[in-house]
């Protein structure tokens, strides 16, 4: 479930290029090779670092939503990781426990991490950073 769909899906989760990207630019780091080639495509060490950076703080987000969770409720970890895990990828799974069973607390992080899960987190952390004034420019080009 933690693994999403393709990019213009409306599923949630993890994208799978971000998920590709993330554990092939692990593997060239282990590797110690310099450049990531996909497709006979250079991907930068900037992109490169954001979707793995991207990949980490979802896994993070879920894990410390489901022990928040898990200690606000009588869930067990592993029950809240798998709800968590499901609202985030917007599955809808569940172990049993209805979303009005939870206490109020436990229901907005439920609603916030279906909304983060929808979004990605990739796509909440480029917002920020497009509302600044160094996104915007002038196209060059040559004639």
């Amino acid at each position: 479930m933690f693994i999403g769909v393709c990019p213009s899906s409306t599923g949630g989760g993890v994208k799978v290029p971000s998920l590709i990207i993330s554990f092939l630019g692990l593997k060239n780091f282990i590797q110690e090779k310099k450049h990531l080639i996909i497709f006979n495509k250079l991907i930068s060490d900037k992109s490169q670092l954001f979707f793995l950076f991207s990949t980490l703080s979802s896994l993070t987000l879920i894990i410390v939503i489901s022990t928040i969770i898990s200690f606000d409720s009588d869930l067990t970890f592993f029950e809240s990781f798998f709800n968590i895990t499901s609202c985030y990828s917007c599955v809808g799974l569940s172990l049993g426990k209805k979303l009005i069973d939870y206490p109020p607390f436990g229901k907005l992080l439920i609603v916030i991490t279906v909304l983060i899960g929808q979004l990605g987190v990739g796509s909440i952390l480029n917002f920020k950073k497009s509302l600044s004034e160094d996104s915007i420019g002038i196209i060059k080009e040559d004639l």
